[in-house]
């Protein structure tokens, strides 16, 4: 003969408690949740802030270092004069020799 396993019997509700128990759990397990993620996030966005102004203030201090620097150097420096200085005739393409281009038509050939 099988044996089998005794039937579970619920008093009438039991089984709709145990659910809601199961639902409210679920439900404060989310909101602790949900509050330690509030909480991380808003540590992230202090430690954000405070790193950005940490970068501001060293790049006051760098543009004034700057500042400083070009002061001086303008200070030792003589005026130019631009009757003095040669003209520079060449242009940006006139410096630089540009390989030909497999890729794109070759523009001594087209002329």
């Amino acid at each position: 003969m099988l044996s089998r396993e005794p039937i579970r019997s619920f008093e009438p509700g039991t089984i709709g408690r145990l659910v809601e128990d199961e639902v409210a759990a679920t439900l404060e397990m989310a909101e602790d949740l949900a509050g330690w993620a509030g909480a991380k996030a808003l540590d992230a966005i202090r430690n954000a802030e405070f790193s950005v102004n940490q970068v501001q203030r060293s790049m006051k201090g760098l543009a004034q270092e700057l500042h400083d620097i070009a002061e001086s150097m303008s200070r030792g420096m003589p005026a130019a004069d631009p009757k003095k200085e040669a003209p520079f005739d060449a242009g940006p393409w006139d410096l630089v020799e540009i390989p030909p281009s497999p890729e794109l038509p070759d523009y001594q050939r087209i002329k």
